[in-house]
């Protein structure tokens, strides 16, 4: 999990959805406002999709994991992740790097 520094805040989660760039994939919708202090990350998933806290919880704890492990912490930009269909266990993960490699 990351640490509560790295996380978006509800006023700048606001904020990146209302003025970031979107970016539609199959699975993601990654939304990216840069020219920030300091980069931080934020993830949606949708009670469309996962209907109880716990599926929802778990699957933002896998991102969140990913992006640690992987070391995708952005420098100078607010990154948000809106989930568009249920997570897919094995192309997540490259689906992510060639999104973070494109925008870093």
């Amino acid at each position: 999990m990351l640490k509560k520094e790295n996380r978006l805040t509800t006023k700048e989660f606001e904020e990146v959805f209302k003025k970031g760039k979107k970016i539609h994939t199959d699975t993601f919708i990654f939304i990216i406002e840069k020219n920030t202090k300091n980069g931080k990350i934020g993830i949606s998933t949708p009670k469309k999709i996962y209907k109880n806290a716990v599926g929802r919880n778990n699957i933002k704890r896998k991102i969140y994991n990913f992006i640690q492990t992987e070391n995708l912490l952005p420098t100078n930009t607010h990154i948000l992740i809106i989930l568009k269909n249920k997570l897919p266990e094995k192309t997540f993960q490259k689906e992510l790097l060639e999104l973070f490699k494109k925008n870093n």
